[in-house]
């Protein structure tokens, strides 16, 4: 039960804040052209369908395009840094295994 009451003061709190901030011209100006703007961006969505659903596949494949670079790269640096840690592993045992110079006694 406490819990739906919080939930209540939370939206009841968002809401005033919300009609507080209307009292700015500017403000008000903003909400009503952003309104605008999703309002015609879902209209455009629900009468145009399929064209939306070709524009998101599109960005899709972007996305998986430039997700399939990025993990190129990452696996060129991973071999790079291998290669290079090899290397100085291969350094490490040489250098262990070469006999020391004994001097005169």
């Amino acid at each position: 039960m406490q819990f739906q009451t919080w939930k209540k003061g939370l939206v009841f709190g968002a809401l005033v804040g919300f009609l507080l901030t209307l009292f700015k011209r500017e403000e008000r100006e903003e909400v009503r052209n952003g309104s605008r703007k999703v309002k015609d961006q879902v209209k455009y969505v629900y009468t145009h369908p399929s064209e939306t659903i070709h524009r998101l596949r599109m960005k899709l494949n972007q996305m998986n395009e430039g997700t399939d670079k990025v993990i190129e790269q990452l696996n060129q640096i991973e071999q790079f840094f291998e290669k290079r840690i090899d290397q100085s592993e291969q350094k490490q045992i040489e250098d262990n295994h070469q006999p020391e110079i004994e001097g005169n006694k």
